[in-house]
């Protein structure tokens, strides 16, 4: 992934970056270098070899064009100590090139890319509610609104700086601000001037821009009068001159009747040093429409900022309108994108403002948003509200990361107030992270809690709420007062707040929250000022949380032996990374963070106990920070885990948590059913899918049903995870996303394409056809382009598009975070079946053919048969649906379920075939005739039915009841494997299906699913198997007793854990079959095969290998032994990345694996289902013919797996005998 979005362009090429956008006239010894990138609506660049003197104009052009003059060219070209730093602020999102004349020559950078702010929250909703255009003095499109004023305040002139276009403006940029200042500065004293009365009269916004850092302060707040001299016309400390109060610290400007007004630093330097900013709403002098971005605060004595309306106060929660009607509130404030460091007051006028005040406050007013802010160990941050009888509403907290702050995150009172996405990180000051106080309702969605103290206070001055939905509390310690929802609308009961139901209902904006540890990564990445150009990643992606990861899974079952004695420090046990806080003893292990890291390849359960001892209990966390489980003090538990990394750590890192037991046992395989696919030919194909409407950071695993009508391998694929691209048809060049997955035809999708602006997706299509995308997008209403035009696309599942023959089709970026998982070019002449391939349904179907289908086809019609042997059967119009009832069911008791057609041309059906498979918790009794003909017959085996039909049917009647039993609980699916129809004239009717199922209440169950008597590891694991969506065919098997943790629900995963904490005997696993791979099962993909050499299979299969790319070249002779024409295959694999192929009983398999370069060693480990072929063996690579091979022979038919431990490039080949 591309962690910068610099882009450097310079006029001599290096050995380590391509300059490919540089013109320079004329050359000089020493040529200008300029290097250029984007942020947030800011277009920034940096040029060596050259003075600010230098340049002589500077222009920009794309998506807006413009060209730097005046003020603008003389502050946003400064100085620095590398050359000449440029800024141009007030960009639209979009691409640019930039082009700088200097005395030495011209340089220019291309395909800049510049991004918009996120302006997601209520004050945008509330503004644009009352007719703004946006908040502060830009529009929302990111452009300066009509006849703003732009003012640009230094330390140099902050003293001396005035309002362009203003003929009696204060001097100094406290005279301007602060309304009641009498500083001797100033030429009349903005009260007297009243300078924002003016600009709001004229229409006229205003934006001030603070380049570099800007002092204020004197010996009471700093200690000392800075340098370049106090700011003057600011709030006095401890006094009440220029508008001051007794008991603060003052340096405040104190603003009244500011509309439409931006308080914007340039750069990433722009700082407030040792002063700060109010805005006031009065009367008669109302404010709206205020924004803070792009500026540091630091030192600060009172407030760095606050915003403060005029209103009532009333202890009874009161409307918007009632604010509006009777008051004079402040409205539509955002802050964003700021960085709050610690404030300063040397001697505080009140004991508590040592720290200086708020960092960031909220009264008496609606329509206030705070996003992407950093705030660094601050003590009072964010107050909303300054008592209980303070109204205030519409309050929205995003993606702000709070490093080690005291208190107030925030302290909020009769406010609705939206937090989500934002990151909390534990200090060692840190009270408590949300106070909610005197009836305000936090809605807390998608938070990451990082080892925090009191993550939600008790309420205090009255009742308080928090619903927390999808927040993660990672080791939080203390008190936790929210209600935890389990969904975003779910209503929190007692609460009655006036604007509850914007959180319980429809929400009354658009946003989109993703998981809590995508949301750490966006707020460490985005949150606070403008990065250096190194530090810029606008796609970031969750990092681990742990110390190392292991360098091998662990060997299950596994049990921490902890009668040995283990030594403070690090520890390798079986693969297992043990980091013991202090030597153990008694049995017993202290860990505090990264625990125990380990690694599982397969589905497994973990238990652990936390001994009394344990204070702050455990948690276990996979390796990116997800809580998985935790034990609050003392006690056990057991989690299913799915394969990955995970580390089990103190509930509070700082404190000791004692291990007492750590075991880890696997889910038993199971059997399942395969899927495979043939072509044929002038089909008609429709398509069953199921996508989901939440929306996180990772895709949400969707399903879809398998008819026999779905696409599924024709045509030409584009598979991100198994590397499949057929034919080379797709030509793909692109960054990889590997952070989450998604499920498409049973399949599980976990690498795609990024789309970015550098992304190249392109393929030309030789006949018309059908391109279907399976994408997934964080964004609520995604697009992409197709040749150029925006298509709106799904936000989790597939999309289709008609492609005419001939056309080169390239699909590019539209908006951001989106990604394309699979991709299928189905030509018109061709679409898929599927065919279920069980043991029972193949038998069902040999007998249907030989006596079933027979009958059947004698039966229709004697002529007609004929008619079919000598010439093509004739196609009757319309299509024909046949789908299957979904109804209740009761466990033992025999039910009819109804089979019916729905026909779009009104045929008159003249016979049918279908077949069926039924669950295994279903039991076929009979098929009763629903047509007015006689001749009906049906033939079962095991779970397959199969029913033949002679005779006529009116257009759209139901075809047949299915008489069935159903001997367990649950959602038990009916599914239709294939069907054909004829007309009464016996011309075939084209046909879809729509699978249908017997649902039956599930009913206390004793644990015993496997029915054995005994409840045990098996029944956990296969009921583990059954939520997770897998057939179980053992007959012993019995999901309508896996519902036995008293809920009443279908079972799910807390069934699980009660079963293993209620086990009445210990086991081992039940005896399963072997397994065999089948020629007929595989899906071939020939495309991987690049030689005709018959010694290489065909059933040869590659999954889950990144970039691979078709190299035929001669420098890799080694490969001669594998492919004729000597073809390679590269891989871009990252440290432990993995890829896999299956081998035949008795093959003996030689892996070649080669690098770029010879002798470059790298540890590799071949694995089977068997155990270890070649464990952790050093490879020497080579690129000639002198690579040697690992060989190893298999006993069964396997699945290979083959790992490296070191990242790098790589050319591999095998050859299997």
């Amino acid at each position: 992934m591309k962690k910068r979005v610099l882009r450097a362009v310079s006029s001599i090429l290096t050995a380590s970056v391509m300059l490919s956008a540089l013109n320079i006239t004329p050359a000089y010894a020493a040529d200008p270098v300029l290097s250029a990138g984007g942020w947030f609506e800011t277009l920034f660049a940096q040029i060596t070899n050259v003075k600010d003197s230098d340049i002589t104009a500077v222009s920009y052009s794309g998506d807006y064009s413009g060209n730097l003059t005046g003020d603008d060219l003389t502050y946003l070209v400064r100085d620095t100590s590398n050359g000449v730093r440029i800024d141009i602020p007030g960009l639209r999102e979009g691409t640019y090139n930039l082009s700088v004349t200097t005395k030495n020559g011209t340089v220019t950078a291309s395909d800049i890319p510049v991004y918009s702010y996120d302006r997601t929250g209520y004050a945008h909703k509330d503004a644009k509610d009352k007719g703004y255009s946006g908040v502060g003095a830009y529009n929302d499109d990111g452009s300066l609104k009509n006849n703003a004023t732009v003012i640009y305040v230094t330390d140099e002139n902050k003293n001396t700086v005035t309002i362009p276009g203003m003929s009696d403006s204060p001097v100094g940029i406290g005279n301007i601000l602060n309304y009641k200042s009498t500083a001797s500065g100033s030429t009349s004293g903005s009260g007297k001037a009243d300078t924002f009365k003016k600009l709001t009269s004229s229409d006229t916004p205003l934006v001030v821009r603070f380049v570099g850092e800007v002092y204020a302060g004197d010996e009471n707040t700093l200690g000392s009068v800075p340098a370049s001299g106090n700011i003057n016309g600011l709030t006095a400390y401890d006094a009440t001159g220029n508008g001051g109060t007794v008991g603060d610290n003052g340096m405040v400007a104190r603003m009244w009747n500011v509309n439409n007004v931006t308080f914007e630093g340039i750069g990433t330097d722009a700082c407030i040093n040792g002063w700060g900013f109010q805005a006031i709403s009065g009367t008669g002098r109302a404010s709206n429409s205020i924004e803070f971005r792009n500026l540091t605060f630091k030192n600060t004595p009172e407030d760095a900022i606050g915003f403060e309306g005029t209103a009532t106060e009333s202890t009874n929660p009161q409307s918007k309108e009632w604010l509006d009607n009777s008051n004079v509130p402040i409205r539509f404030c955002w802050v964003h994108n700021c960085t709050f460091e610690p404030g300063y007051c040397k001697n505080p006028a009140e004991s508590d403002k040592a720290e200086g005040d708020g960092s960031l406050d909220f009264k008496r007013g609606y329509g206030f948003t705070q996003s992407y802010n950093h705030y660094i160990q601050n003590h009072k941050t964010n107050l909303i509200g300054s008592s209980s009888k303070s109204i205030q509403y519409d309050v929205t907290y995003h993606h702000n990361f709070y490093d080690q702050v005291w208190s107030r995150q925030p302290l909020s009172r009769q406010a609705n107030v939206h937090i989500y996405n934002s990151y909390f990180k534990n200090g060692s000051g840190t009270s408590y992270i949300y106070s909610p106080r005197a009836n305000t309702y936090i809605f807390s969605e998608g938070n990451y809690f990082d080892g925090c103290k009191n993550p939600v206070d008790s309420a205090k001055e009255g009742t308080g709420y928090v619903k927390s939905f999808n927040d993660n509390f990672a080791a939080c310690t203390g008190t936790n007062s929210a209600t935890i929802a389990t969904s975003a609308t779910q209503a929190i009961s007692g609460n009655n707040h006036p604007y509850k139901s914007d959180f319980d209902g429809s929400f009354p904006y658009s946003y989109e929250a993703t998981s809590a540890v995508q949301a750490k990564a966006d707020c460490i990445a985005k949150a606070g000022v403008m990065k250096t150009a190194a530090d810029i990643d606008m796609d970031p992606t969750p990092s681990a949380i742990i110390s190392e990861y292991p360098s091998a899974p662990l060997v299950l079952p596994y049990n921490l032996d902890l009668s040995a004695t283990y030594s403070a420090g690090r520890t390798v046990v079986n693969n297992a990374i043990l980091n013991a806080a202090s030597k153990s003893s008694s049995g017993v292990v202290k860990i505090k963070d990264n625990g125990i890291i380990f690694t599982v390849n397969q589905q497994a359960i973990v238990s652990f106990s936390a001994g009394s001892s344990s204070k702050y209990g455990m948690t276990l966390q996979n390796d990116i920070g997800e809580t998985i489980t935790s034990i609050a003090t003392s006690g056990s538990v057991s989690i299913a885990v799915v394969p990955g990394t995970y580390v089990l750590k103190s509930g509070n890192i700082e404190k000791d948590a004692y291990l007492e037991s750590f075991k880890v046992v696997a889910v038993s395989g199971s059997e399942t059913t395969e899927v495979t696919t043939k072509k044929i030919e002038s089909t008609t194909q429709a398509t069953t899918e199921a996508t989901t409407s939440s929306q996180s950071d990772k895709p949400t695993e969707t399903t879809t049903e398998n008819t026999n009508s779905e696409v599924n391998a024709d045509g030409y694929i584009w598979n991100g995870t198994t590397g499949e691209n057929t034919d080379n048809f797709f030509y793909v060049s692109s960054n990889e996303y590997n952070s989450g997955s998604v499920s498409y035809k049973g399949a599980t999708l976990k690498t795609a394409i990024k789309m970015e602006s550098t992304t190249d997706i392109h393929f030309t299509a030789e006949t018309d056809g059908t391109l279907l995308l399976y994408t997934y997008s964080k964004k609520s209403a995604p697009t992409i382009k197709i040749n150029d035009t925006t298509e709106s696309i799904a936000a989790n599942g597939t999309t289709t598009f008609d492609i005419g023959s001939g056309e080169t089709v390239y699909v590019t970026k539209g908006t951001t975070d989106t990604y394309i998982y699979f991709m299928q070019f189905l030509p018109d002449s061709t679409q898929t079946v599927t065919e279920i391939t069980t043991e029972a349904t193949t038998k069902a179907a040999t007998e249907t053919s030989t006596e079933a289908t027979t009958k059947a086809a004698t039966e229709t019609s004697t002529e007609a048969t004929t008619k079919e042997e000598q010439t093509t059967q004739p196609q009757a119009e319309g299509s024909v649906n046949i789908s299957v009832e979904k109804i209740d069911g009761t466990k033992g008791n025999a039910t009819n379920l109804k089979i019916s057609a729905t026909d779009t041309a009104n045929n008159t059906i003249g016979g049918y075939l279908v077949a069926l498979k039924l669950d295994s918790g279903l039991t076929y009794n009979s098929v009763e005739n629903l047509g007015t003909g006689s001749e009906i017959e049906a033939y079962a085996n095991g779970n397959a039915v199969v029913v033949a039909y002679v005779g006529s049917i009116e257009a759209n009647k139901p075809l047949f009841n299915i008489n069935l039993t159903p001997t367990t609980s649950g959602q038990l699916p009916v599914t239709v494997i294939s069907q054909e129809l004829i007309n009464t004239s016996s011309a075939v009717i084209n046909s879809s299906a729509t699978n249908g199922y017997v649902n039956v209440a599930f009913s206390n169950g004793s644990g015993d699913v496997y029915k054995d008597g005994i409840i045990n590891d098996i029944d956990a694991a296969y009921l583990l198997k059954y939520i997770s969506g897998e057939q179980i065919t053992d007959p012993k098997f019995d999901a309508s007793e896996g519902n036995c943790d008293g809920s009443g629900n279908a079972p799910d995963v807390l069934d699980v854990v009660y079963i293993l904490n209620h086990k009445t005997a210990e086991s081992s696993d039940p005896e399963t079959e072997s397994t065999t791979i089948n020629e007929s099962d595989k899906i071939y993909i020939e495309s991987f095969i690049a030689s005709k050499d018959a010694t290489i299979p065909e059933y040869l299969k590659k999954i889950g290998i990144s970039d691979i790319t078709n190299h035929k070249t001669s420098n890799y002779p080694a490969f001669g032994y594998l492919f004729t024409d000597g073809s390679a295959y590269r891989m871009d694999i990252a440290a432990g990345k993995e890829f896999t192929f299956d081998t035949k009983a008795g093959d003996t398999v030689s892996l070649y694996m080669c690098s770029a370069s010879n002798n470059a060693e790298s540890k590799v480990t071949v694995t089977g289902s068997n155990g270890t072929y070649v464990s952790e063996t050093t490879l020497t690579h080579r690129k000639d013919a002198n690579a040697q091979p690992v060989t190893f022979k298999t006993d069964k038919a396997d699945r290979i797996t083959v790992k490296i431990e070191k990242k790098g490039i790589y050319f591999f080949g095998v050859s299997v005998d």
